[in-house]
């Protein structure tokens, strides 16, 4: 077959709808040929993945329905259109790729595929309008996912979608067990995301300050706000002199590609997420697979996840954040090997995958 999967980004840029297109264009490639649609971005040096299974077709378009565009338009349209492909796949609503199709989806014949990924605008009064379109477009898609049936996305697509919503949940590939290292007594934390005020690195680094021990906390991101970075920057250069002797460190590490799972997550006691706005992060996924605890505050399906206290805790308390790391066991070995355990027989994607083959196939 001929898919065509629909990514705002795709690699170099780093981020979780990046990874899942990645993840699926790597799962169908081995018998199908695969496009992926994206924006056109300079630091892009391969087009083709997988012995050419895999091409990239750039469009220099930015905008939203809601924002309006600039750029090329009526080419990716046309694209649509014209490019005759078994299936189309939209990774997440509210962004270019996927809105521009609104217009045309009933010219469009391919089997289409959405994954709206959690509608996280739903409420603001701005993207009523929004709304209101897609409310009346939605069953021109022959398939809609969600990792969720409590989410923003599931329960305004119930509402509107005459066919069967399909239940998917995110998921990490699974770390060969010789590379996961669970050393005993470990101090180090870490944290990873872009770095902008949503992601709330600023909310990290209170939990951290909370702690009790003697510890270092290393805080990876990869595109950036330029304001709150230096007000990052500012509060660990404080933080760092000050806890001196107390031998309490922060780390500030941009990654310029994608990180190796089993590298970063080696030897860690916790993972500190502090996300002001999420849907069904991938790096919950990634912790999980390193037999990491995962402590966050209660944003998106993280609590649906986390729901066991040995693979972590979700609470806007950050005492409660606080305590619970205070009082992982420092040996924490047998903690690691239950969240192992629950990972490989829920969230492993080779296990999710199966789940998304039925749908990728032609309409007859």
């Amino acid at each position: 077959m001929k898919i065509l999967l629909c990514s705002e980004f795709y690699k170099p840029h780093i981020g979780g709808v990046e990874i899942h297109t990645e993840v699926l264009a790597n799962y169908f490639s081995e018998n199908n040929q695969i496009t992926i649609a994206t924006t056109k971005i300079k630091d892009r040096n391969n087009y083709s993945y997988n012995d050419s299974k895999i091409k990239i077709k750039e469009f220099d378009i930015k905008g939203s329905l809601a924002k309006g565009y600039s750029g090329d338009v009526k080419r990716y349209e046309n694209f649509l259109l014209n490019s005759k492909f078994d299936v189309i796949f939209f990774n997440a609503a509210q962004q270019w790729t996927f809105d521009l199709s609104l217009n045309i989806l009933k010219e469009i014949n391919s089997k289409k595929i959405f994954f709206p990924c959690g509608f996280s605008r739903i409420n603001n009064i701005l993207f009523k309008p929004y709304f209101q379109i897609l409310s009346n477009k939605l069953n021109y898609f022959d398939e809609i996912i969600c990792c969720s049936k409590s989410w923003n996305d599931y329960k305004f697509c119930s509402k509107y979608f005459i066919g069967e919503i399909k239940i998917i949940s995110n998921g990490a590939n699974k770390i060969k067990a010789n590379k996961i290292q669970l050393k005993k007594n470990t101090k180090k934390y870490i944290s990873i995301s872009n770095l902008k005020f949503l992601k709330g690195q600023d909310r990290v680094i209170k939990i951290f300050n909370g702690l009790d021990h003697a510890s270092t906390l290393n805080i990876y991101y990869s595109s950036y706000n330029f304001v709150y970075r230096l007000f990052i920057q500012l509060i660990i250069l404080y933080f760092n002199k000050i806890n001196h002797f107390k031998n309490k460190k922060i780390y500030l590490i941009n990654i310029k590609k994608r990180i190796i799972v089993s590298q970063v997550f080696k030897n860690t006691r916790a993972f500190i997420f502090g996300s002001r706005i999420e849907y069904c992060p991938l790096v919950m996924f990634e912790s999980m697979s390193m037999g990491v605890p995962f402590v966050s505050h209660n944003v998106g399906i993280i609590h649906e996840i986390i729901n066991k206290k040995y693979l972590g805790i979700v609470s806007n308390e950050n005492i409660k954040l606080i305590n619970y790391i205070n009082n992982l066991s420092k040996n924490n070995s047998d903690v690691s090997q239950k969240i192992i355990s629950q990972f490989n027989n829920k969230y492993d994607w080779s296990i999710l995958l199966k789940k998304y083959k039925p749908l990728f196939k032609k309409n007859k």
